[in-house]
């Protein structure tokens, strides 16, 4: 079995134009993490979240607007459980905003 391990996130340019963004982490449809972030932020040390999995784990990427949960999606990914490792971060990039989530799978 494989485990997820999001190490940190950054916010490279943000959605919102006068206030942080309200991001949500979610892991195969259930709740990981929320936080606000504003440009140059990042969160590791308050973000170390893991998930066991077997073949692929679905990681969402969303901006809560006017404090909704359900939100904006701004990415989506699948993450195999091999190769093991350190994995490039996943980014989240519009004209708009930009994300880098970073993780690694044990």
């Amino acid at each position: 079995m494989a485990q997820l391990h999001i190490t940190s996130l950054t916010c490279v340019r943000k959605k919102e134009v006068f206030n942080k963004d309200q991001i949500i982490i979610n892991v195969d449809g259930q709740f990981a993490w929320s936080g606000k972030l504003g440009k140059g932020d990042t969160i590791d040390g308050g973000l170390s979240y893991r998930k066991s999995f077997v073949d692929s784990v679905l990681v969402e990427l969303k901006e809560a607007d006017g404090g909704a949960m359900d939100g904006e999606r701004l990415g989506y990914w699948t993450v195999q459980a091999h190769p093991a490792g350190e994995r490039d971060p996943l980014t989240a990039m519009s004209s708009g905003y930009e994300y880098k989530m970073y993780y690694h799978v044990d």
